[in-house]
């Protein structure tokens, strides 16, 4: 019994170490999760790669549309590339080419090196882009037609 009690307690403490070791790991050591929103997912789907610059720098783990229709990306960047998201980065969606539905998702502005960097869960708010906007002029001309009609 005292035997089972030793291992246990060695146990618990082996995990309490670890768990301090790993808490107290920069985060520039860590790969990182967050989050993007979007307002359009133009055939976005787990497995979709992030690049900057040409190269493959994470991917998408998970894509959800909200009920205020925005597009909420769950996103995965390797460590080695974790110092280039940073507060401020601009993300866009791309494709490969014209009317391709190879879609791909571009560091297109990499947040300025003096900001922090984006934590692991946070939540990042991309911009509206020309294209969103011009859905947007689009959806009140229709409600204008509709309402003189």
């Amino acid at each position: 019994m005292k035997k089972i009690i030793g291992i246990c307690a060695g146990l618990l403490i082996l995990a309490g170490f670890v768990y301090v070791g790993i808490s107290t790991f920069p985060e520039s050591k860590r790969n990182l999760e967050c989050y993007i929103v979007f307002y359009r997912g133009d055939g976005l789907k787990p497995e979709v790669p992030i690049e900057y610059r040409g190269i493959q720098i994470g991917k998408v783990k998970d894509v959800e549309v909200r009920s205020d229709g925005e597009v909420f990306v769950k996103i995965f960047i390797h460590k080695k590339h974790r110092s280039v998201v940073r507060t401020g980065s601009i993300f866009e969606l791309k494709r490969r080419a014209f009317g391709s539905s190879d879609v791909f998702i571009s560091l297109e502005k990499p947040g300025d090196s003096s900001n922090p960097l984006i934590k692991n869960g946070e939540v990042v708010k991309m911009p509206k882009t020309f294209i969103d906007k011009l859905d947007d002029i689009k959806e009140k001309i229709k409600e204008k037609i509709r309402e003189d009609e």
